[in-house]
């Protein structure tokens, strides 16, 4: 796109270059890098650079790491890249690999560093000492999970944050000015589907200097994060709390304390997710993006580009009262069946369907009248992949996203 928000081209990359991408790193020739794994014959990873036009460039396969997926990168000083990998690992259990290459995408280095409790690598970022952070998601319980090495990739110090008695969810991380990081994410707050986003903030050191959560009524939470020039944070995510029928994409300004200044939400009637994560140019200016659920299940790219500190918003929506509300998803994650309480307020036509990452329905769960009150349903995921679902459910023109994971 160009700095307009207009589409300049689109590409497709051949299933035998990349299947997967998670990351995209821009750089100041213009070209970008596009990081993510190779289905077959199992998770390999892949480094593959693209120009102006999204031509490839150069792709790199790093075949020494088998089943395993690329899924964050960053730049690292004084040039090449840092890449974190997650996977099933050897014997030892699931682990997270470091990569570090030079300019050409080749390796310099590479590392496991194994925790069997380890199920998903959600960022990366490189320190001012030269070290590098990584940050992922621990299960039983679920927590935050912190690991810093070296420059050339010892490790230093690990830490779990605790996100209470409920269930945390790590989604970026980011450097700050004294060799520490902000963890953020998200919290579950209780029983029910509310959640709260969830920043910690860890010490150059490892130690924790702070955690606090953002939130009210309903599920917030950070997907992605940038540091501003006074220090502070400028968070993404999602919002669907208060009146606000749909999640909308979120910003969320903190300062160097950990003080909320503003937020704002940018939507419309549809489903929206802040999942793309965020980034600020040089004249402050800010851009997020995310992904919008259409009428026929399908999800979108959807992009928002604000003036500097959010001063010239795109349309914000207007709240809609809402007929359903979801009390509970249990368990989340699972392996086996869901129960999903909810209480309606009509008699309304109501739908749950089932989808998957790339917006393919997989499941038409329900589609029934209830009347008003309190109602059980229940989901069973025992012939679903492990990975993230969206479980969608309608009530007249009322419709909620509903987050679930399979874990096997």
């Amino acid at each position: 796109m160009n700095s307009q928000g207009e589409l300049l081209w689109a590409r497709g990359y051949e299933p035998e270059i990349l299947s997967w991408i998670m990351a995209v790193q821009a750089l100041n020739d213009g070209s970008s890098l596009l990081a993510g794994w190779l289905n077959a014959p199992f998770g390999v990873p892949v480094l593959a650079k693209v120009n102006s036009d999204g031509d490839t460039l150069w792709t790199r396969r790093y075949e020494e790491t088998e089943n395993e997926r690329i899924q964050a990168l960053c730049l690292a000083s004084p040039d090449g890249f840092a890449l974190a990998l997650d996977g099933t690992g050897g014997p030892a259990g699931p682990q997270i690999t470091v990569i570090r290459t030079d300019e050409f995408g080749a390796a310099l280095w590479t590392h496991d560093y194994c925790r069997r409790d380890v199920y998903y690598v959600s960022g990366i970022c490189q320190t001012r000492d030269g070290g590098y952070v990584i940050s992922a998601r621990v299960h039983d319980p679920f927590d935050y999970y912190v690991l810093k090495i070296s420059s050339d990739g010892d490790s230093l110090w690990s830490a779990v944050i605790d996100g209470g008695d409920f269930t945390a969810y790590s989604e970026a991380i980011v450097a700050d000015r004294e060799n520490g990081v902000f963890v953020c994410g998200w919290v579950e707050v209780d029983s029910s589907f509310d959640t709260e986003i969830f920043i910690a903030r860890i010490a150059g050191n490892g130690e924790a200097r702070s955690s606090r959560t953002y939130g009210g009524i309903g599920q917030q939470a950070a997907w992605g994060g940038a540091l501003t020039e006074d220090g502070g944070l400028m968070l993404a995510g999602s919002n669907n709390s208060g009146n606000i029928a749909n999640p909308d994409l979120f910003l969320l300004r903190l300062d160097s304390l950990g003080d909320s200044l503003w937020s704002r939400n940018y939507g419309t009637d549809a489903v929206e997710h802040g999942w793309g994560g965020l980034a600020i140019n040089a004249t402050g200016e800010i851009a997020m993006a995310g992904g919008v659920l259409g009428t026929g299940g399908n999800w979108d790219v959807y992009v928002v580009k604000t003036a500097s500190e959010a001063s010239d918003s795109p349309r914000e929506r207007s709240p809609t009262p809402s007929s359903l509300r979801i009390l509970s998803i249990y368990p989340n994650p699972l392996n086996g069946v869901a129960t999903i309480e909810f209480e309606t307020s009509s008699g309304d036509l109501l739908t749950f369907k089932l989808f998957n990452v790339l917006g393919e329905q997989v499941a038409n769960v329900l589609q029934t009248r209830f009347q008003p009150g309190r109602h059980r349903i229940f989901i069973d995921t025992a012939r679903f992949a492990s990975g993230a679902y969206i479980c969608r459910a309608e009530s007249g023109a009322f419709s909620l996203a509903l987050p679930l994971y399979v874990v096997r």
